[in-house]
């Protein structure tokens, strides 16, 4: 290796020794950056960002009902259910073409996961969700592991339950909705 850097001229070695030392940070900061995006993908797996598709009939005054919750820590997760009262004209393939343009309600709620055995056997999980907001209902979410399903049990105290399907939020994303022009 000597042999050959002395067969170089001078300036083209600081140009090799500048170049490998480029090349020593840039890879330094790739595999820093890949250990940083493989750290935050495992947060994001046991934190929850779910979503329901478009309500035609409204549950708990809404059209569309989100929730996202932290990491769960013994027991208890913290965050928000939204509630979309906005109503929407569909595609043919269920894309909403037109929307109202009403705000989203948002709940600051807390997620508990209960001890209660699924009376199927099937190992569902279910997490009440409580917040102040909550006077005459209740909101259930229910976690099926085996067949990696999620959804949201709403129950009026007057009568009447719901049961809402809910899908990793980012799955649902898509193009923006028009606004409705009435």
């Amino acid at each position: 290796m000597r042999e050959l850097l002395a067969a170089i001229s001078p300036c083209a070695q600081r140009r090799l020794r500048s170049l490998s030392r480029s090349a020593s940070t840039t890879l330094q900061s790739m595999t820093t950056s890949d250990d940083d995006t493989h750290a935050k993908q495992r947060n994001r797996e046991h934190e929850l960002d779910l979503g329901s598709l478009y309500l035609s009939s409204a549950v708990a005054g809404a059209h569309r009902i989100g929730l996202q919750l932290t990491a769960e820590r013994e027991g208890h997760r913290e965050g928000a259910l939204s509630l979309d009262p906005n109503h929407c004209g569909l595609s043919p393939w269920g894309d909403r073409t037109w929307c109202t343009q009403i705000a989203v309600r948002a709940l600051q709620v807390t997620s508990t996961r209960m001890r209660a055995l699924d009376p199927t056997g099937n190992g569902r999980v279910q997490h009440r969700l409580t917040s102040v907001e909550f006077v005459y209902e209740s909101f259930n979410l229910i976690e099926y592991p085996k067949a990696a399903l999620w959804y949201l049990v709403y129950t009026r105290e007057a009568g009447g339950a719901w049961v809402v399907p809910l899908f990793d939020d980012k799955l649902l994303e898509s193009y923006p909705t028009p606004l409705a022009t009435r």
